[in-house]
């Protein structure tokens, strides 16, 4: 004897069952459909400052002697974002001194516009001395974290600019030291996976598109009929949690059940761009602006699409910064706190109308050997204690190794469902009794089953009426097994 109790509980695995006062369920549906941090919307490409300092004059230089000092403006393409200012959450410098000098220099590093709790950025490193042909080499590693960088250059009026100072100096204990015109000090400062906690600029105008399939495993087994739902609604929630004008697009919403039947759900504002007011605030109070669309079944196509018995939505969604260009002046601010949001939002009665509602499910299962005791007939019995309004219709497939069908039986009576659709639990269990026949000429089916494939046909009282499902409901049954022997000698 196999015996099992069967709930709400148990058929959804998914968060989504909520439990009203009066112990009915409700349907919760909680999704991101986007979801952008500020990594995601202002991702700093990596960059590098590089150059080749020649040496002005040939001259036997002193020990302890400066014979460079060279200021640079270096421009830094960004990908479209023009920066005035960041604030460095974490990244690195990896800075590389590359010397043709035949003595030993102490070279020095500024980047005036860097600079961490005031005070600027300043690296001196002692590299060995080198040849022409063989120049010494030096690299540095720099953590960057909690820096600010300054890209607006000297007088505030540039992006994307950074200044850098480069100064050299021969071995204060050494000796003289002949430098000439055709020796070349290079210097490389790679700015390296820069992740930022605050960033002011023009972000660009650029569209972030997202496609995203959400998966509801636990509608794979609804292979036919259909429900009835009753105060279906649902609301999408867009939040701009950025300082930079924006809107957004929700380029289609679409719900596939198992059968591949497909419905797109319609909306005035599924489609059309919906602008979304930049968010307000600064740091730690920045307040997201949003919008919401509220879906119900006078407005929108929800029901049809909710009943559709979806078990994958497919969203189509865009989201585009900055749609009429710079009109903030290069004044666009994200912080560590920003974020832009799409979330998918549904609370509705799970009052349910079945008709013929049809879930499907395989099991492995096959007779164990049977020596010189062969079945002859038998059946298999299920007593089932049904607490639900609907009833169910059972039969099953044997399948063979080979994946074929080998024997189709309806059971021989339905398990019945309860009769009363009170509003108010319990609901009285109905007991039943299934039996599946097997006949001598089906027994050969039965020995050599290796899956067994049981369909469930639920209909609802009254022809589909809806009623509400209540978190006492359950659904036990015993199974029983009942085999004919003969044997052979």
């Amino acid at each position: 004897m196999i015996q099992d109790t069967l709930n709400m509980d148990d058929l959804v695995t998914d968060t989504i069952l909520g439990v009203n006062t009066d112990g009915s369920y409700h349907l919760l549906i909680n999704r991101d459909i986007l979801n952008l941090n500020m990594d995601d919307i202002v991702a700093i490409p990596d960059t590098v400052i590089a150059h080749n300092v020649n040496i002005p004059v040939s001259v036997s230089v002193p020990a302890g002697s400066q014979f460079i000092d060279q200021i640079e403006d270096n421009t830094f393409d960004f990908d479209g974002l023009e920066l005035k200012k960041i604030m460095v959450r974490s990244g690195r410098a990896l800075v590389e001194v590359k010397s043709p000098i035949a003595t030993m220099c102490i070279v020095t590093l500024i980047l005036p516009g860097v600079s961490k709790n005031g005070v600027v950025f300043s690296l001196e490193v002692e590299v060995p001395a080198g040849s022409n042909g063989n120049p010494s080499s030096i690299i540095q590693e720099i953590d960057l974290s909690g820096y600010e960088i300054n890209l607006a250059g000297v007088n505030g009026t540039l992006f994307n600019s950074i200044q850098s100072q480069f100064r050299v100096k021969t071995d204060p204990n050494g000796g003289p030291v002949m430098v000439s015109t055709s020796q070349v000090v290079n210097f490389e400062v790679a700015f390296q996976d820069l992740k930022p906690s605050y960033a002011r600029g023009y972000f660009g105008n650029r569209i972030i598109e997202e496609q995203q399939d959400i998966d509801l495993d636990f509608m794979d087994l609804v292979v036919a009929g259909a429900i009835d739902m009753e105060n279906v609604n649902l609301t999408m929630t867009l939040y701009n949690g950025i300082k930079v004008g924006a809107r957004a697009k929700i380029e289609s919403l679409e719900g596939i059940n198992a059968q591949n039947n497909s419905v797109f759900l319609t909306h005035p504002q599924v489609g059309p761009w919906i602008w979304i007011n930049q968010a307000l605030g600064t740091w730690d109070d920045l307040q997201a602006s949003t919008h919401q669309i509220n879906l119900t079944s006078s407005n929108s196509t929800i029901e049809q699409f909710i009943e559709n018995l979806p078990n994958l939505l497919k969203v189509n969604f865009s989201f585009e910064l900055n749609p009429y260009g710079n009109t903030s002046g290069g004044w666009d601010e994200l912080f560590s706190t920003s974020f832009v949001r799409a979330f998918l939002t549904a609370d509705m009665p799970l009052s349910l109308g079945m008709n013929n509602l049809t879930l499907r499910d395989t099991f492995n299962l096959k007779l164990g050997e049977t020596g010189a005791i062969d079945p002859k007939s038998g059946n298999i019995k299920i007593v089932a204690s049904n607490a639900y309004s609907f009833g169910a219709s059972l039969s099953i497939q044997i399948i063979d190794a080979q994946n074929n069908i080998l024997l189709t039986k309806n059971a021989s009576a339905p398990i019945a469902g309860s009769s009363s659709l009170s509003n108010f639990a319990p609901i009285v269990p109905v007991n039943s009794e299934v039996v599946f026949e097997f006949s001598e000429n089906e027994i050969p089916a039965v020995k050599s089953m290796e899956r067994l494939v049981v369909t469930a046909v639920f209909n609802s009282p009254n022809s589909g009426q809806v009623a509400n499902i209540f978190s006492g409901q359950f659904l036990a049954f015993r199974v029983y097994s009942s085999l004919k022997l003969t044997s052979s000698f």
